[in-house]
């Protein structure tokens, strides 16, 4: 996976997470049923990408060594920011 695409896909999940987040915290409700059914149909797969990206770049900086300057640590800190905020939200029941 190349580092662009890695970043990217972790700061998708980051804002989405933190979307969900906002969302569950105010208490919006969203009166369109298919974007309702389309952010139902989404939220699953980008859980389970995030934990799974989160894990492949934790193997990849070990094999980098542990260093901060190489490819795999900015998207690790973003995933572990992303995952803290799915444990956060679920321990305060947001």
């Amino acid at each position: 996976m190349t580092k662009s695409l890695n970043l990217s896909l972790s700061l998708f999940s980051l804002l989405f997470i933190t979307g969900l987040v906002t969302i569950s915290y105010y208490r919006y409700v969203i009166e369109n049923d298919f974007l309702n059914g389309l952010l139902e149909l989404v939220t699953i797969p980008v859980i389970f990408m995030t934990i799974i990206l989160f894990v492949v770049n934790a193997i990849k900086w070990s094999r980098e060594k542990w260093s901060v300057m190489k490819s795999a640590f900015p998207a690790l800190i973003i995933l572990a920011l992303s995952l803290g905020i799915m444990v956060f939200s679920t321990i305060y029941n947001i």
